[in-house]
């Protein structure tokens, strides 16, 4: 991987001025691939300053490295002709300026001998377009020498060269890198394992050759409908080509497994990235079959209890997540679709029968009453408290280790998880049962405590049943507001609860909140804060990610990263940062650690 990984960093950080005129989509197996990722490094590349482009021109570090790999000759002249060649891709014939794809293909026929003992074998493959076939082969005689590339294998209209396990395939169109993901066993030899590789990679060269527009991701609709032009990213995942070949299964079972495979990997998973001024936001798309988009509509039906809200304080909130999902739902359609695939075998058929009597003895309408579905979980605050620690010391007077007792001061974030229950007469079933073990004890009217917490941890945990809400906590506020909730003017703006309401799922880190209780938390501890956190809070404004409701056979979830500077570069200030993170982590490395001396009285630290 350490060659391929190389020629991607370099087709990712040079240039070229040369418009692409076939997309490279039309090499892509729509069948055989189970990953691609798609890339624009040109244009990402140049949304980084002036200033940083200039420090890191990577071409004078490329250079000697590719024909390091290559195998050629690495004298001061030939470095500097092939650092010349990469700062232009024009003058090697090569076109990265639009799209980069990477990609996972299946093999034709996985089940080979050449594949045997292999789960998944797989090639990671990269393709370009060639603008100029001549520029091209004569910087492969610069980069391999003449040697090496007259020994190059004819195929297909193709020019093969493997070298360093990696295929080089390539005609007048585009370039492929592919490199297999088999790795040497412990049966395999330096040489049998190299011409097994070998063997792998010309086959995978005549299957790259077969593709054309018609069987090609170009053709598939949901590929299509995903992609965003003016993302900086895509990446895309195609299930059914990652499930292993039914063969291992038994004969008597493999209609059964295959039937069920097919109805719970006929899924499709794509992502786009943008990095734009004040907001970096990636889109994430499921896209299914028509028996689960039935199964993920009646799911998501649930409405979270608007009483939630009630009991976050929203003062010092840090972050929240918030989910409803229907298990009756989710069950029942579920079950009813399952059942359509089981019946349509004989194994199957024995498998529903079984759990129609299973069915007989389980009441699923009591089940559904316990818990509705809906979820929130908050952060609501950051505090100090003083827990009991022991430590050992050994006494040279007594020869003998002696038991230390003190209080210590450390943060403990404030939480609460809340999730709705129908039934208060079952939920109150499970709390007598731990009332009368002596794992809870009754505060309050609705306020249970649960025993050997706060000796353990420093602080109590509350089991609170209210007004249809069964809640979790450590927060002393909330069963003090227990009555009423909190106040209007302290709970969620309208935005946030309009948010968790319509959403699926939905979610929210504050950074401004969460540096300013840590500030809080530092100042009473009387320890600085650390440098990492402040540049968080200089960079950062806010992480939110929300779910919606299904659409037809789609569901999407956005992740947004809001920056403090609503004008910011995005990408200039994830990298300054990790710079300057990356500077602080290497000068803490080299910083050593001082030994511990021993104490005036004789006594030294275990």
């Amino acid at each position: 991987m350490k060659s391929i990984f190389i020629i991607t960093v370099f087709f990712m950080t040079t240039q070229l001025l040369v418009a692409q005129e076939k997309s490279m989509q039309d090499f892509i197996s729509k069948d055989k691939t189970a990953f691609v990722a798609n890339f624009t490094p040109y244009s990402t590349y140049y949304k980084l300053d002036t200033a940083t482009t200039n420090k890191f021109k990577v071409s004078k570090m490329l250079a000697p490295m590719l024909l390091g790999m290559a195998g050629g000759e690495v004298s001061q002249e030939k470095i500097s002709k092939i650092q010349e060649q990469l700062q232009n891709t024009e003058k090697i014939g090569i076109d990265i300026q639009k799209e980069v794809y990477i990609w996972l293909q299946n093999p034709e026929d996985p089940d080979k001998d050449l594949y045997k003992g292999e789960s998944s074998p797989m090639t990671v493959n990269l393709v370009l377009p060639i603008t100029d076939a001549d520029k091209f082969r004569s910087f492969l005689d610069d980069l391999f020498g003449e040697e090496k590339t007259k020994k190059m294998i004819p195929s297909d209209g193709a020019m093969n060269l493997i070298h360093n396990l990696t295929l080089l395939n390539w005609n007048k169109d585009r370039m492929i890198l592919a490199k297999s993901t088999i790795k040497q066993s412990f049966f395999d030899d330096e040489s049998s394992y190299s011409e097994r590789i070998t063997k792998i990679l010309l086959e995978h060269a005549n299957a790259v050759s077969k593709v054309d527009v018609a069987n090609s991701i170009a053709k598939d609709a949901d590929y299509q409908k995903h992609l965003h032009k003016d993302s900086d990213f895509d990446f895309w995942m195609n299930y059914k080509t990652l499930v292993p070949s039914s063969n291992d299964v038994p004969l008597q079972a493999r209609e059964l497994v295959n039937s069920i495979m097919e109805f719970v990997t006929d899924m499709k998973l794509g992502g786009n990235g943008f990095l734009k001024k004040g907001e970096g936001q990636f889109l994430m798309e499921i896209y299914t079959n028509d028996a689960m988009s039935r199964v993920m509509a009646e799911s998501y039906k649930l409405k979270p209890n608007k009483n939630f809200f009630k009991y976050i304080n929203g003062d010092n909130l840090i972050g929240l997540y918030s989910m409803a999902m229907s298990p009756e739902g989710f069950i029942s359609s579920y079950g009813t679709e399952i059942y359509k695939v089981l019946e349509k075998t004989k194994e199957g058929s024995l498998v529903t029968n079984l759990l129609d009597i299973i069915d007989i003895f389980v009441d699923e309408e009591e089940i559904y009453t316990l818990l509705k579905g809906d979820m929130l979980f908050a952060v609501t605050d950051l505090k100090v408290v003083d827990k009991e620690s022991v430590d050992y010391e050994f006494n040279e007077k007594t020869d003998k280790w002696d038991e230390v007792k003190s209080i210590k001061k450390e943060p403990l974030p404030l939480a609460v998880m809340m999730m709705s229950y129908g039934s208060e007469e079952n939920i109150m079933k499970f709390v007598k049962l731990a009332s009368n073990s002596g794992v809870i004890s009754k505060k309050e009217e609705g306020v249970w405590i649960v025993g050997g917490v706060k000796e353990e941890l420093g602080f109590d945990l509350y089991i609170i049943v209210k007004d249809g809400v069964l809640m979790f906590t450590n927060d002393e506020a909330i069963p003090a507001n227990l009555k009423s909730g909190f106040p209007k003017d302290k709970q969620l703006d309208a935005k946030e609860t309009k948010n968790i309401i319509d959403y699926v799922q939905y979610g929210f880190l504050d950074v401004a909140n969460m540096v300013k209780t840590s500030k809080k938390v530092f100042e009473e501890m009387k320890i600085d804060l650390p440098l990492d956190l402040t540049m968080f809070e200089k960079t950062f404004n806010r992480m939110e990610f929300n779910t919606s409701h299904p659409k037809g056979n789609e569901i999407t979830t956005e992740f947004l990263l809001k920056m403090k500077d609503s004008n910011a570069n995005v990408l200039q200030s994830i990298f300054d940062m990790g710079m300057k993170m990356g500077s602080m982590f290497l000068k803490s490395k080299s910083g050593g650690v001082k030994e511990e001396k021993a104490t005036d009285d004789g006594t030294k630290k275990l």
